[in-house]
């Protein structure tokens, strides 16, 4: 089963566009720091999960995550070089992150 939400009533929920001084719901919950990020935070929120299994694993692992006080601290420009070194279009990625690195600041 497929969950789809017509355009007007994402818009009448304001999932992805706050009205006035109301923020979005995806406004709301986007604490994420890179492009990234909000891309897969977006597409999570565009495509709900639907089937029971899905849903069960995902509350498990969030309340996981919250239970144990599981907590990354990350530098955003760590993040963005991770990021940019997981998404390069070469057939075989560099041997280590020193060479990704050198040819992130290289561009």
């Amino acid at each position: 089963m497929i969950f789809d939400t017509d355009r007007q009533t994402i818009s009448d929920l304001n999932i992805f566009t706050g009205s006035g001084e109301l923020k979005s719901v995806f406004d709301f919950y986007n604490r994420t720091q890179t492009a990234g990020g909000k891309d897969v935070l977006y597409s999570m929120m565009s495509t709900p999960l639907t089937g029971l299994t899905e849903i069960n694993t995902r509350l498990s692992s969030i309340k996981f995550i919250h239970d144990y006080n599981l907590f990354c601290e990350f530098e955003k420009k760590d993040l963005i070089a991770i990021e940019f070194y997981l998404n390069m279009d070469n057939a075989v990625l560099k041997d280590n992150i020193i060479d990704s690195l050198y040819t992130y600041l290289s561009d």
